[in-house]
């Protein structure tokens, strides 16, 4: 019982950070495309900040 649920949150987490990087991939391919005309520089600027830090901090903990 508690190795299953050990290996179900396991997974769960990979799943969420695989999640969570699809996510910053895709927002980054949004900004210098589709949304490059809607964003700010300073917005692009700030997303581009928050981007390089999540991609480092999911890459620590693998």
């Amino acid at each position: 019982m508690i190795v299953n649920c050990s290996f179900r949150s396991v997974e769960e987490t990979k799943d969420q950070r695989n999640s969570l990087e699809s996510f910053v991939y895709d927002t980054r391919s949004k900004l210098s495309g589709a949304y490059r005309s809607f964003a700010s520089d300073l917005e692009k600027e700030v997303l581009q900040i928050y981007r390089i830090f999540t991609s480092k901090h999911l890459v620590s903990q693998h």
